[in-house]
């Protein structure tokens, strides 16, 4: 007699958990690779400003705006594999940043150069 049950065993249920796990933590490695990035683009748009280089100060920022889209992407479909949550190999839940936590979060560590000129609390 066969099992014709289309459920998943506990074994490939834990497979398909694992890789999900996986998969969420290369994307998370993903995003934030990315932000690094954002960061280092919006330094030198920057600088190219002081240096008066407004075309590549410009072309920094158009950069670092593609960073900043792969980013938030990496992130959302990291979310979407894990939900709220990050479950460790050792059964920790880590709360994964939201969309908006990290665009919040990027904003502080790596304000668009338009805004890094304004002063707070404007």
């Amino acid at each position: 007699m066969t099992n014709t049950d289309p459920k998943p065993t506990q074994h490939e249920s834990s497979d398909a958990q694992r890789d999900a796990l996986a998969e969420a933590k290369r994307l998370m490695a993903e995003a934030e690779a990315h932000e690094r990035r954002v960061a280092l683009r919006e330094e030198s748009a920057r600088f190219l400003d002081e240096r008066g280089e407004h075309e590549g100060a410009e072309h920094e920022r158009r950069e670092a705006d593609l960073e900043r889209d792969a980013a938030r992407t990496a992130w959302d479909r990291a979310q979407a594999l894990q939900g709220p949550t990050q479950v460790t190999d050792a059964g920790l839940e880590i709360p994964i940043p939201t969309r908006d936590v990290f665009v919040r979060n990027l904003e502080t560590v790596a304000p668009k150069a338009d805004d890094a000129s304004k002063p707070k609390g404007l």
